[in-house]
Formats: C-alpha cells, structure tokens, sequence
C-alpha cells in the first residue's frame, strides 16, 4: 500500500521517512516529494509499505503525530495526492521556463548591443 504523508519536517531525508515508517513494519521505498528545480522539499512524501495491515497500522501509529514542531497527516496514497504532486512540478517548470524567456543571455555576458 502507498500512503501519502504531509506535514513532514522541510529538513526530514528519504531515510528519516524510512526509519520512522519502518517502526510500523516493512517499507519497500520511502521517498520526500522535492520541488523540482530548487529540489528542496515539499514537506510531504510517499511510503511504500507491501503488507496492507502493515500499512494500515502505521496510519494509526503516525496520522495526527507530533514530529518536531509539524503534526503528520497519514492517509492512503490516493490519485489526487499523486496529481497534486505532478501539478505542483508542473508549476515549478512553467515557472522557471517564464523566467528564462526574459533571460538575456548577451545581457549577462555583457555582449549587449554587439
């Protein structure tokens, strides 16, 4: 099962999710959602736990916890965090690429008007 976990710690590493999750029972992969050009996190990320009541348990253990000064939110992974996490990439893309269009580069090297 792949759950969605928010509220997450911007300093937390996909190990830190694993070790934490792993208290739970067996996580196949846990990985921190980084923002795709600044690659800092997002502050949420996904675990992947292959043993369903594993997983449900660690919905028990770790939704509403305090970690740090952040409280989690744990909840079954569903399309719309996984769409949510393309979007927000997306965003990032289109924001980045409306910066270079403005970008001159002649203007950097100071080649202006050559």
């Amino acid at each position: 099962m792949r759950l969605f976990v928010s509220g997450l710690s911007y300093g937390t590493t996909n190990g830190q999710l694993h070790d934490l999750f792993a208290r739970a029972g067996h996580v196949e992969d846990a990985q921190i959602v980084l923002g795709l050009y600044s690659r800092h996190s997002l502050g949420y990320g996904f675990v992947e736990m292959p043993d369903d009541s594993e997983a449900r348990a660690a919905i028990r253990r770790f939704h509403g916890r305090s970690v740090g000064l952040r409280r989690l939110a744990v909840s079954a992974a569903s399309t719309d965090e996984m769409q949510q996490e393309e979007e927000q990439q997306q965003r990032e893309l289109d924001e980045a690429l409306a910066g270079m269009a403005s970008w001159d580069p002649l203007a950097v090297l100071g080649l202006q008007g050559l």
